[in-house]
């Protein structure tokens, strides 16, 4: 991975130094496009100017913090920045007196045109949960028949899952087109494909 993230602990969260991997970079670089994702329940960035900690002299920087919990940067330089350079540090602090541990994900990320790959690709100060959630339960339950209709689906998961990740399919036992159903993108949900 060309971007080498460092977190370090601080009084009220942690910090987190984008490093690169120098020798993948041999001319240092120009352009840059990052965007990273964090726990926004649990940590903001501090309230220091965040472009100010990206910020390089003959360099055109655009930082965008929003929405919450989101951090997109784009960086033009008209020299080249020695590969040795971190693109900056970043500031967490904690909400409250909550202890859970920052994660830090990155989702997309390009120098001078090359894509990192693997992407999206998580950091945390603690251990990361590897294991998705699983289907407790739901409403109708699975395989019933003859359902009511209802105004809503209910699915209980095993773990708190994030409104917007991951998707359900729904089919029917005889592959039947469902009519009339509307599914909230807001909440993961996707056309079911029958």
């Amino acid at each position: 991975m060309i971007l080498k993230p460092v977190i370090s602990p601080t009084s009220s969260g942690f910090s987190v130094q984008l490093g690169l991997d120098s020798t993948q970079l041999n001319q240092g670089f120009q352009n840059y496009n990052l965007t990273v994702e964090f726990n926004k329940d649990k940590y903001e960035l501090s309230p220091a100017p965040v472009n100010q900690d990206f910020a390089q002299s003959g360099a055109f920087v655009i930082v965008s913090t929003s929405p919450p919990g989101k951090l997109s940067v784009g960086f033009i330089s008209t020299t080249a920045i020695p590969a040795t350079t971190a693109l900056g540090t970043l500031f967490f602090k904690r909400i409250g007196s909550d202890q859970s541990p920052l994660v830090f994900t990155v989702n997309s990320f390009d120098i001078n045109d090359l894509t990192e790959a693997n992407l999206p690709k998580s950091f945390s100060t603690g251990p990361l949960d590897n294991d998705p959630p699983t289907l407790v339960s739901s409403d109708p339950p699975r395989d019933a028949t003859n359902s009511l209709i209802k105004d809503k689906l209910v699915f209980t998961f095993s773990e708190t899952v994030i409104a917007g990740t991951g998707s359900i399919q729904l089919k029917t036992a005889l592959a039947l087109r469902l009519n009339h159903l509307m599914l909230l993108t807001a909440t993961g949900l996707h056309e079911p494909e029958l």
